[in-house]
């Protein structure tokens, strides 16, 4: 199971982004279903048993892409969508990684994953790493990302930690001031757990610092 900072942060948020996500318009959500079929988690339950999922190779059912919330309103793409993809290494200890999908305009769209570091010694890419995608879930399933998009590298270093990794790519959606900042309080607000947030505000000045 995910560590419990991390999955109350991620329920929460996706709860927002579910809220979301029911706004759209029916226009825009056909054009999301077009780039990622039944990919995308339509409430909160479908939500929360994707952030509980351990992935085997043959239950990417029950892994949707969770809407992200709409927030600020302009941010140069019209959605976004995150699914964490937990897996077990051979030695029993949890794999933690996240898919990232954009839908930019019309039917055109990015995708990336987050990734913790391949083994040592057997790949280049044996270190937390963030790059791009065309397949998504473990590059498993098609999806309307472009061919010539490079898949491979760069792969930009990011922090191996699960929470921090979240984190970053959030606010790279957001932003930070008036951003993720504002997101964080107002989530946690409507949860009544505003003692919590502080954690999560520490977290981002780490990364940024």
């Amino acid at each position: 199971m995910l560590p419990e900072v991390l999955a109350e942060l991620l329920r929460l948020y996706a709860r927002r982004g579910i809220a979301d996500w029911a706004k759209a318009r029916d226009e825009e959500r056909r054009r999301a279903t077009d780039c990622l079929g039944t990919k995308i988690a339509e409430n909160e339950t479908e939500a929360n048993v994707a952030i509980s999922t351990i992935y085997n190779g043959n239950n990417e059912n029950r892994l949707r892409f969770i809407p992200m919330p709409k927030y600020p309103g302009s941010q140069g793409f019209e959605r976004s969508f995150f699914v964490p993809v937990c897996t077990t290494k051979p030695d029993g200890t949890l794999r933690i990684g996240l898919e990232l999908f954009l839908l930019v305009t019309g039917k055109n769209c990015l995708a990336f994953r987050f990734e913790q570091a391949h083994e040592r010694g057997k790949s280049t890419h044996d270190f937390a790493h963030v790059q791009m995608s065309r397949k998504l879930l473990g590059e498993r399933i098609e999806s309307k990302v472009q061919a010539w998009i490079p898949n491979r590298y760069p792969a930009f270093p990011i922090s191996p930690d699960p929470l921090r990794m979240f984190l970053s790519m959030a606010t790279s959606i957001h932003g930070h001031t008036g951003g993720m900042l504002t997101i964080l309080q107002e989530i946690f607000q409507s949860a009544g757990k505003t003692a919590h947030v502080g954690k999560y505000f520490a977290e981002i000045r780490s990364i940024l610092n």
